[in-house]
């Protein structure tokens, strides 16, 4: 039903569009990853930790003659999300020995847990570009909003713009601090804990649409 709901949101975004400046999607080569760095006084017992957006959906509304026009707007499923995966691990430039599955299932029970994501109440994170400026070496800056947790905050990233395979790569990173969201860092005892800084990667992949009535949906954790 949650993968439904956003591929809809997908679909009516994007009719907001002018065929000529909507791209497609491709999920299968894109990602949305997040790295929990490592903290407190006893940090190197600890592990870092690669979260991967396991459903999420994006519009991207795209001229290459006026890139300020552009528009993206992201959303990932909170309960969907993945944490300490192989893929989650590797996108995330961690350790590939992370926890034992017993202590990831814990890890992620209390990740969306009401102490935390509260993943049941806010099913959404959400991101809407609100402006888009041209960098002095080539590169983007999205200035807009990141909603987390219900709780919205101004960023601003930077991103790389590049054509591949007949499409444009969209790519680049940036940080939070976790109690802006109000989201406390998950402590072990009080003195091995998450870092309050957590690092998002991101590639997106899209290529011009044809029809857009024929746009993929979002990625499914069962694809």
């Amino acid at each position: 039903m949650l993968h439904y709901i956003l591929a809809t949101c997908v679909l009516m975004a994007s009719a907001l569009a002018t065929p000529q400046s909507a791209l497609e999607v491709d999920y299968a080569r894109s990602y949305i990853v997040a790295k929990a760095k490592k903290g407190g006084l006893l940090r190197f017992l600890g592990h870092e930790h690669g979260v991967v957006a396991g459903a999420w959906s994006a519009v991207v509304v795209f001229d290459e003659q006026d890139l300020e026009s552009a528009r993206i707007s992201v959303e990932v499923a909170a309960p969907e999300l993945l944490i300490d995966t192989v893929e989650a691990r590797a996108l995330a430039g961690v350790d590939p020995d992370g926890p034992n599955d017993e202590q990831v299932a814990e890890i992620r029970a209390t990740m969306l847990s009401d102490e935390q994501l509260d993943a049941e109440q806010f099913p959404l994170i959400r991101f809407d570009s609100s402006r888009v400026r041209l960098r002095g070496d080539g590169g983007l800056r999205l200035d807009g909003t990141l909603t987390i947790h219900g709780i919205p905050r101004v960023v601003a990233i930077d991103a790389a713009l590049e054509r591949r395979d007949g499409g444009y790569v969209v790519s680049g990173g940036f940080e939070i601090k976790l109690r802006d969201f109000g989201i406390e860092p998950v402590s072990m005892g009080g003195v091995v804990k998450v870092s309050n800084d957590l690092e998002i990667k991101f590639e997106i992949y899209a290529v011009p649409a044809d029809d857009p009535g024929e746009r993929r949906e979002g990625k499914d954790p069962q694809d």
